[in-house]
């Protein structure tokens, strides 16, 4: 029993030296060296801004944005604070994501007899694009969305 008890002991002592930790690894510092050349500017976002024209007639309207891959056309036709049509087109627009958005939104806008719909979710860019586009057509129309009939 006692040889058992030593073997084990052995055992138990060569695990605990070889699982200890070694000398530490040192590290050299590598000072910071500026570039020289200048980072770029950070972007600039621009925002049109949303122009209310003299209502002129029941349209045809236009309006225009930037979608994922391209300009995001959405033409609407009002009449009497009314919706009555509401067409969106990006040629550009990723197929199956983008024109979900291109194909489900104006219907809404037409339902809702308003510009301000959900998005469609995995779309972001080409729904923000639809929404952008249908406000700017309503401010053709001397219209804003608070002043739809509901």
């Amino acid at each position: 029993m006692k040889k058992t008890e030593i073997v084990l002991l052995l055992v138990l002592v060569l695990i605990l030296l070889g699982c200890a930790q070694s000398k530490p690894a040192t590290y050299t510092e590598i000072p910071f060296v500026p570039s020289s050349t200048p980072a770029p500017p950070p972007e600039v976002i621009h925002i049109e801004p949303l122009i209310i024209e003299p209502n002129p007639g029941p349209g045809p309207y236009t309006g225009m944005a930037m979608g994922y891959h391209g300009i995001v056309e959405v033409t609407l036709e009002v009449r009497d604070k009314i919706i009555i049509s509401a067409v969106a087109v990006g040629d550009e627009e990723t197929v199956g994501i983008g024109t979900l958005a291109l194909d489900n939104m104006p219907p809404r806008m037409v339902e809702a007899n308003s510009i301000v719909v959900d998005t469609i979710s995995g779309a972001t860019n080409t729904s923000m694009a639809v929404l952008d586009a249908a406000a700017k057509a309503l401010g053709k129309a001397g219209l804003t969305d608070v002043d739809l009939d509901r």
